[in-house]
């Protein structure tokens, strides 16, 4: 079991003018986010639709050090066009779960809402120091807004 202060939770929303049903789709498929994190090298996703038990293989640049850090991921739940969370699977060295949620606000206005869990060590493997618990957090509060904007701005851009 792991230790309650080693996990890191990071939640963010943003409302996007363009469908649920759009937004839902581009945000729940994980080989999009390369267009909106910067980390992210590629994602293959073993079912092309999403649904429980999707395997996916996440490769993330972490640092020089570690610019190919491949995370196993599992599709633990899945409400379409609603709600969909991965998580890693057991024989990740690390845990992270990202749970990502889209609300209907009106037909041409969606809040999406990010969730992330991860544990904190991640970082120490990526840059090989321990950073203290605020300042991991605000690392990544401050890059999920930025990914969101992202998403928003490309999201928008869609006809």
């Amino acid at each position: 079991m792991r230790r309650r202060k080693k996990i890191i939770e990071v939640t963010r929303t943003i409302c996007i003018k363009k469908d649920s049903a759009t937004v839902f789709n581009y945000f729940s498929d994980l080989r999009n986010d390369k267009e909106w994190r910067s980390e992210i090298n590629e994602t293959k996703v073993l079912n092309p639709d999403p649904s429980i038990h999707t395997i996916a293989h996440e490769d993330s640049y972490l640092s020089k050090k570690v610019p190919n850090y491949v995370a196993k991921l599992i599709c633990l739940a899945y409400v379409p066009n609603r709600r969909i969370v991965y998580q890693t699977m057991p024989e990740n060295r690390y845990f992270l779960r990202s749970i990502r949620e889209v609300d209907n606000l009106s037909d041409l206005e969606t809040r999406i809402t990010y969730s992330l869990k991860f544990d904190k060590a991640i970082v120490k493997h990526g840059i090989g120091i321990n950073l203290p618990r605020f300042l991991v957090n605000y690392v990544t509060n401050s890059s999920m807004k930025k990914y969101l904007k992202k998403l928003k701005t490309v999201l928008e851009a869609e006809k």
